[in-house]
Parts: C-alpha cells; structure tokens; sequence
C-alpha cells in the first residue's frame, strides 16, 4: 500500500441533517431489485453536492479544485478546452493527470492488467461553496455497507439495463471482496443482499463507492467496470459483480497530486523538441506523414504496421484508411504544432487543420512491440490553445 504523505489534507464532507441510514431508507439503486418500486431509489443532487458529469459519466470533487474519476472517463474531457459539471454548473478544466500505469482498455477475455484505471482532473478555479468527499484512509473495507450512486442506464436484476432517464439514483450493497487494488460488489436476488441492493449501470464509470461514518462521507472507490461486460445476456444482472479500483491503495499517487496543485500542462513544440523518444513518438510522426500524403496505401501501410491486432478485427487496416482518407479529403491539412504526455501510452497533439486547431489524443497498448489502440481527433478553440 502506497503510504499517505501528511501533507496535504484531506478534506471532509459533512452532512448534519442526512444520515447514511436516512438515505438507504428513502432513495436507492441504479440497477435495482425488481421487487422495488424505482421511486424509492432517487436521490435529490443537493445530497451529493461533491458529484460531478464528466464526459457522459462520473466523478467526485475531492478537493476544492480536484475531482477523480476513472482514466477512461478522463479521456473523453478535451486536455485543451474541457469542462465538467458541479452543482448544475459548467466548469473549466485546468489539467488531467492519468495514473502512470494507465494504457488504456483492453478487449474482453482477457486478464485483469495491471494498470489502474484512475485521474484526476484539476478544475481551472477551486470551489468554494462545494464540500469535498473524504478519501478513506483504512483498509478494513471488506465487509463493510456503502453507497454506489450515479446518473447511469438503470434497470433491475433480472432486464439489466433499460432506461437512460439520467435521474440520479442511489443504491447499497456490500464489499463483498477486496484485492490489493479493487473492490467488488456482488448483485445478489432477493431475498439476500441489502433492503435496497442495487449496483452501477453503464454510464456510472467513475462515480464513487460513499461510506458515511457520524457526519463524514467518505470515498472507498471509484466505478471501474461490470465482471459480466462483453457478454449482453449477463452483464449487469444478478450475479455479476461491480468493480471499482480501490483508492486506499493509490493514497499516495492521489496526495502527490493533490500536493503539486499548482503545476501546469506542459506543451512542447514540435518545431522544436522533435517527436518523444520510443515507439509512441514514432507512431505519432508517421501518422501524421501518412495522412499528409494523402495516399491510401501509406495509410493502410499505416494501419498495418501500427494497429493492434484487436483492433484490426473490429476495423479493417482498409476500411480505417478510407475513413482518414475522407477526413484528409475534408481538411487538405493536419499539421502537428504541440505535444504533450499525459502518461507513457499516451501522446496529445495540437495540430492546425486550415484555419482551425485540432487535438488528435493517440493511445498505444502493451505488450512490447505496443501497438496504436486509440486516434481520437477534437476541434479546439484558437483561445484555448497554448502560447
């Protein structure tokens, strides 16, 4: 376990007038027991004024201007001109910090990997007026009755997901198991499981696991996946367990983070600094060589050399190239100008594109040789691009 440095503190939420047991009584679950009425699992927003909607997903404010959410949430916020929602208000985005070991998602089969899907998204003004969540600092977390709460597709046990009505919901549920870095959380049918058993739906990634201790909530984890995803007749009904990544084993990646609040993005210039030394600078200068030649057997030559093989099955190396050969028809230019890495697998560029400024986001995935899982481009604003 990663030891928790004294500085900085940790913030506290308290919540005088609603008990943790006020809440399991009246306003529960996102996917729910089909023997309960739906209406007893809505939770009002003013309960949870520390939740935040990032991209089409989750997060929770854990520090005035710091959030955490889950990687893959993260990346759907633009690095350049991002913005989340607290309290029903829209809020700029300062800078992303992604856990080092972050390399993205893998398809499914396959073993549990070792990165760990966390950020932490730095707002560009602290809040004021919001009282963070606490980050649990015990380990004693199996076992123990929580909260599960999001904004995310519901349904019941036996249907699975059904209904994106975007309500806010909440339901309890058990630890049922701890591993060094997650915790999971068993859908089971009635009769067993809590009053009000319920688990996160699609949509409820990054949202937070709340344990509420006296007047103090507390975060024990942040909606990492359903143990049942890839299979559409299982996933997310009873017997499948929601996993979250555990946050008492990541303190002092959180804390180091929280410490250098005051750090920057830093951008470099192509012109320059060059390309990053390794594979993922590689893959990033020949992509952007292959698409300025407007050529589509450079960009299937592309596709073929840098694709994972994963990727090619879903997405021929052919049909990829058409689909960039359509773009570059469109643009005529895509021109890489700054980059910056926000972890080992994980290039963004700023390239202009005519008159206008684009982000290309450019993923990479393991094992050595890694391969190009991810080109994700974004038009950008000319005020929010650096210099």
């Amino acid at each position: 376990m990663d030891t928790l440095p004294s500085p900085p503190r940790l913030w506290a939420v308290t919540i005088a007038s609603l008990t943790f047991f006020q809440l399991a009584a009246g306003t529960e679950a996102i996917l729910i027991r089909h023997d309960r009425d739906d209406a007893q699992y809505r939770a009002e927003p003013a309960h949870f004024p520390f939740l935040a909607e990032v991209a089409a997903a989750q997060g929770t404010l854990i520090a005035p201007d710091w959030i955490i959410t889950s990687a893959h949430v993260a990346e759907g916020v633009s690095p350049v001109s991002g913005t989340v929602r607290i309290a029903g208000r829209e809020l700029r985005v300062r800078r992303i910090v992604f856990h080092p070991t972050w390399i993205g998602d893998l398809p499914p089969g396959l073993a549990e990997p070792e990165w760990v899907d966390l950020a932490m998204i730095q707002l560009a003004a602290p809040l004021t007026d919001v009282n963070p969540a606490q980050l649990y600092t015990g380990d004693d977390e199996d076992g123990q009755e929580v909260m599960l709460v999001g904004r995310g597709q519901t349904g019941d046990g036996r249907t699975g997901p059904r209904l994106n009505d975007r309500k806010l919901r909440v339901a309890t549920n058990i630890v049922s198991r701890t591993d060094h870095r997650l915790l999971y959380f068993a859908f089971d049918a009635p009769p067993d499981g809590t009053r009000l058993e319920g688990i996160g739906g699609p949509g409820d990634s990054g949202g937070p696991a709340l344990m509420s201790k006296g007047d103090v909530v507390f975060v024990l984890g942040v909606c990492y996946r359903n143990d049942g995803q890839g299979n559409d007749d299982v996933a997310f009904r009873y017997g499948t367990s929601d996993v979250y990544v555990r946050l008492s084993t990541h303190l002092g990646w959180i804390c180091r983070i929280l410490s250098n609040a005051m750090g920057d993005t830093i951008w470099h210039s192509v012109a320059d600094a060059g390309w990053p030394n390794g594979e993922l600078g590689e893959a990033a200068e020949q992509y952007f060589s292959a698409f300025a030649s407007g050529s589509r057997d450079r960009m299937i030559a592309y596709e073929m050399k840098w694709r994972a093989k994963e990727s090619l099955r879903g997405l021929s190396a052919e049909i990829r190239a058409e689909k960039w050969l359509t773009q570059f028809r469109r643009w005529r230019t895509l021109v890489p100008v700054y980059w910056h890495q926000p972890t080992p697998s994980m290039l963004v560029i700023l390239a202009r594109s005519g008159g206008q400024w684009r982000s290309v986001r450019l993923e990479m995935q393991g094992p050595v040789p890694r391969r190009v899982r991810e080109i994700v481009i974004a038009r950008e604003r000319e005020t929010d691009i650096p210099g």
